[in-house]
């Protein structure tokens, strides 16, 4: 049976096909739920989920051509145009990143299970400590593009005690039943910093000392995609084992 990568490989048309739908994929994961950023004019999201499948299950290629053009156009469907330019390279470099040292940490880690259990700890640590330093209190989340619905939500301590330790559970989970899925962990942390990174430099020369709120903001999309991904590429994997 071949993956997908070795099929994305075996044809121009595979190739082309499975970056639409990823880059759909990314599209929706993006513009289904978003928290503004009155500081830097920006939002916070869940479309690292969708950039880390496909980086993953599709490779590099894949991963940089969803990743940015998706995100991209999520900017410019949910009114942020003014971000699209540095997210298509943002995101773009993140799905690359992400997709090539998925196949090169997973050569690697194969069977670290200590550095998939390190790599849990720190996520989990980092959510929590994020969560009730920069996310408490009332929020306004909006869900959907077309007809967006607003809702209005109280974020306190015990959410992100749970969030901690459901991604505690998971990550550490994949690391003794899944080891092969340990540099996935790890390739997508190293490109959600590289996002985290690329953000603040724009911002930065845009918003000056201000650009630092976002930081927080991104970080904390980066866990939660890493959370969400993993969760879905194992899925993903067995739809196109059956089919091949």
């Amino acid at each position: 049976m071949m993956n997908i990568k070795n099929r994305i490989k075996s044809s121009p048309n595979i190739l082309l096909s499975y970056t639409a739908i990823m880059t759909a994929l990314v599209f929706i994961f993006t513009v289904v739920f978003s928290l503004y950023i009155p500081e830097t004019e920006g939002y916070f999201n869940i479309g690292e989920t969708g950039v880390y499948i496909a980086a993953i299950t599709g490779g590099p290629i894949v991963g940089a051509l969803a990743g940015g053009i998706g995100s991209a156009l999520s900017d410019i469907a949910l009114g942020y145009t003014y971000y699209a330019p540095v997210t298509l390279i943002v995101k773009g470099l993140e799905g690359l990143i992400v997709g090539y040292l998925a196949i090169i940490f997973t050569r690697i880690l194969k069977n670290n299970r200590l550095v998939g259990i390190a790599i849990g700890v720190i996520l989990a640590t980092t959510m929590y400590l994020l969560g009730n330093t920069f996310y408490m209190g009332q929020a306004e989340i909006t869900l959907g593009v077309l007809n967006p619905l607003n809702i209005n939500v109280t974020l306190n301590e015990v959410i992100w005690a749970m969030g901690a330790i459901l991604t505690l559970i998971l990550i550490i989970g994949i690391s003794i039943f899944k080891p092969e899925y340990i540099g996935y962990t790890l390739s997508t942390v190293t490109g959600g910093l590289e996002m985290v990174l690329g953000y603040y430099l724009y911002e930065q020369v845009i918003y000056g000392p201000g650009a630092i709120a976002e930081v927080p903001f991104n970080i904390m999309q980066m866990i939660i995609g890493t959370v969400l991904g993993l969760s879905i590429v194992g899925a993903v994997n067995r739809v196109w084992k059956e089919k091949s």
